[in-house]
């Protein structure tokens, strides 16, 4: 096995030193999804190669005097292996990079290899989240009509996961049938919960910051003192929710001003002593940076108060001012998250930023909400999963309270698109303006701002979109 392995390495070694340039679509496919950077691409290490050959595919690796030959194995063992599970090795780093790499080199690569991806799925593991990768990133961008066949035969004997990601890899091709008009709840639960422990960490690189700019226009709308219901539509691991904290019960201090009377004072104290318990208990041994920071912040800050609380009342004593708000039985605001991914959920929860936060679809939940309940709904990159985007605003029109808001954001397509919505290739859905306005007007929403804005990142190119604020009057 390491003879094997040691040839393949040195195959990809010498294909890489010998190509001087990379394909344009094979670095646009290494910059949206690998994690290794485009110019680490010439970089194998045998460490790095998760794979236990198949007999057939050993053979011709050693018995090739083609280098073509012996990379094309490597790209096929990627597919056919059985998985090591003492490996701890970055299976899908190597494999996105070694498929890009390969096209440059060896253009008929993709076309042998695709057949060999298909058998992987069929009888092997029909939820290999890399080898959908590598069908979605590379393949079906270079040989579509190759892959629609290919995925085509595949469809009827998946189920599951495998069934949910064929399906929406077929739609984006064909751009057929009822699964373009919303993904299905099981391709994006699995989609997310593979996603979920990278999820924030992969969002820093795309310029992304959809959660902070819908929470910006909901704080600048809505107050604490109306105690607001809020609901999160695919809220995630919490993005969203985490900044709307200071609107239902104030666990981060956002007082600025220090001279309020006596009584109120004795609230922002209790209020901060509480989030200090709270980040004490979500960080006991002081590791994270940013609870120590707030922690000690709010500390300062209590200082501060009981200092202008005693100018008020000489020798007044804390626990005093603390009892004298009622604080577990005082009015607050409530905000509810939910998101179809179960991994997704825990983060979330984990935030302690939710009054709740339900496992379900986002139609369904709204549904099952009262008429005129909540304050605002907020949908931030949430309908990119859902291409009609009717049935969510005709139920925020009926679950929104007078002078409610619907805050969300959408990935733009021209106006003239059919539908007014369209599955993208990257596999997210896009809305037209027409489409959203014409929508706001059916369901007697007004629409009170719409901004364009860049809503992400891709292959170096700035992602359009726009982000709405529909107003609600009954």
């Amino acid at each position: 096995m390491a003879d094997f392995e040691n040839q393949i390495v040195l195959a990809i070694s010498e294909i890489s030193s010998s190509t001087s340039e990379i394909s344009t679509t094979s670095r646009g496919v290494l910059g949206r999804h690998a994690q290794l950077e485009p110019t680490s691409i010439k970089s194998f290490e045998q460490s790095s190669l998760p794979v236990t050959s198949i007999n057939k595919l050993r053979e011709q690796a050693v018995t090739s005097d083609s280098i073509d030959l012996k990379s094309l194995c490597l790209l096929l063992v990627i597919f056919v292996a059985e998985r090591d599970e003492k490996s701890s090795s970055p299976t899908t780093n190597t494999a996105f990079n070694i498929a890009a790499l390969l096209p440059s080199v060896l253009p008929a690569s993709g076309e042998l290899a695709i057949p060999f991806a298909r058998e992987h799925l069929q009888n092997i593991d029909s939820a290999d989240s890399t080898c959908w990768y590598l069908f979605t990133s590379i393949f079906a961008v270079s040989y579509p009509t190759q892959c629609i066949k290919e995925l085509t035969d595949l469809l009827s004997s998946l189920t599951g996961e495998g069934l949910a990601r064929c399906a929406h890899l077929l739609a984006i091709l064909t751009k057929q049938g009822e699964s373009t008009k919303k993904a299905s709840s099981t391709y994006v639960s699995c989609v997310f919960d593979k996603l979920a422990p990278v999820f924030e960490s992969r969002l820093k690189g795309l310029g992304y910051d959809i959660p902070k700019r819908v929470s910006s226009l909901v704080q600048d709308r809505v107050s604490i003192v109306s105690n607001p219901c809020i609901i999160d539509l695919g809220c995630g691991t919490g993005l969203v929710g985490e900044l709307l904290v200071p609107l239902i019960r104030e666990k981060s201090l956002t007082f600025s001003c220090l001279s309020a009377d006596y009584r109120d004072i004795s609230i922002k104290i209790k209020h901060l002593q509480n989030s200090i318990g709270e980040l004490l208990e979500a960080d006991p041994d002081g590791k994270d940076e940013d609870f120590v920071s707030a922690r000690l912040e709010n500390e300062k800050l209590v200082e501060r108060l009981l200092g202008e609380a005693k100018v008020m009342k000489e020798n007044i004593d804390a626990t005093e001012i603390i009892d004298m708000y009622d604080y577990d039985n005082a009015p607050r605001g409530s905000l509810f998250g939910v998101d179809l991914s179960k991994e997704m959920v825990k983060l979330a929860n984990a935030k302690n930023c939710y009054t709740s936060v339900a496992l379900a679809d986002c139609d369904d939940f709204l549904k099952a909400q009262g008429d005129s309940s909540a304050d605002v709904i907020v949908s931030a990159d949430t309908y990119i999963y859902m291409g009609d985007i009717d049935t969510s605003l005709k139920e925020s029109a009926r679950v929104l309270k007078d002078g409610g808001y619907l805050v969300f954001s959408v990935e733009l397509v021209p106006d003239d698109t059919k539908d007014g919505y369209l599955l993208l290739p990257s596999g997210r859905y896009g809305q037209s303006k027409a489409y959203v306005l014409s929508l706001a007007e059916k369901f007697s929403f007004e629409v009170e701002h719409a901004e364009d804005i860049v809503v992400r990142k891709e292959q170096g190119e700035d992602i359009g979109g726009c982000i709405y604020i529909l107003s609600m009057s009954k």
